[in-house]
């Protein structure tokens, strides 16, 4: 039954790599296509770039080209930074060149900026298996404070219980958000 207040989600190309197929039993898999199936029929939409569809394309299961075919069909797949309507965020961009520990973690915060650079523009909530971007993003959000706002989840942690999560409506809940994410 789709929820009240269906959000639109940035979801990574990693949980569209990972989900598998009805039969699948191994713990990442299932989790990522449980994830999927649940965001499709509670009524949630997917957020959508050039750089995320690419990626999809990319690296998606089989199981996840039928869920982004079926997400197309229902009109729930949010395009942003099409028609030249340019997402690219210099300022986050400078912002972690200038604050990373290392070239390391600048390449990493670099290759899933545009996660975030969606998020911004949509409704601030990242899914994504990347727990150490997870990370390194928070380090910067106390210097960067529209990414203090951002919720990011991870459907693979049983812990963040991203099912419920997802049928009380995707809220904004503070211990999800980068900027409430204690350091390791």
């Amino acid at each position: 039954m789709p929820v009240k207040n269906p959000k639109i989600l940035v979801i990574d190309a990693d949980i569209a790599r990972s989900a598998g197929e009805i039969d699948a039993v191994r713990s990442i898999p299932r989790l990522c296509r449980d994830f999927l199936m649940e965001v499709r029929s509670l009524g949630h939409g997917m957020a959508m770039s050039p750089t995320i569809y690419d990626e999809w394309r990319k690296h998606w299961s089989r199981f996840a080209s039928t869920w982004y075919t079926q997400m197309e069909k229902r009109k729930r797949i949010v395009r942003y930074g099409y028609n030249d309507n340019n997402l690219e965020n210099e300022a986050l961009r400078q912002e972690i060149v200038e604050r990373a520990r290392d070239d390391g973690d600048c390449d990493a915060m670099l290759k899933d900026v545009h996660l975030l650079e969606v998020a911004l523009v949509a409704e601030n909530i990242v899914t994504s298996r990347d727990k150490r971007v997870r990370r390194l993003f928070s380090h910067i959000s106390t210097h960067y404070v529209d990414l203090q706002e951002v919720v990011w989840v991870d459907p693979t942690d049983p812990a963040e219980n991203c099912i419920v999560w997802l049928r009380q409506g995707a809220p904004p809940d503070s211990n999800r958000k980068l900027g409430q994410l204690k350091p390791t």
